[in-house]
């Protein structure tokens, strides 16, 4: 996969300040773009069309539908290897 900052100490900064919160989130990109090379694929975006367009029907019905009812903290540290 090769990606290239691998370490946490690569991607933070020292100081809170808005170069280094735009150097970090430059560098989670580059990772990012990296994983989308490796992967062949680019995950789309999902987007609510009938909530601004009422000529859109939404779901048709009996469709089912994910709603994540789960606690993001949860999750974190539960999956925290795997994220990691």
């Amino acid at each position: 996969m090769g990606l290239k900052y691998t370490e946490l100490d690569e991607i933070k900064n020292e100081y809170i300040s808005l170069n280094g919160i735009t150097d970090s989130f430059r560098k989670l990109i580059e990772n990012d773009n990296q994983l989308l090379i490796s992967l062949k694929s680019k995950p789309g975006l999902w987007e609510c069309m009938w909530y601004n367009d009422n000529q859109v029907s939404g779901y048709s019905k009996g469709a089912t539908v994910w709603l994540n009812t789960e606690v993001d903290s949860e999750i974190v540290s539960q999956k925290y290897d795997t994220i990691k």
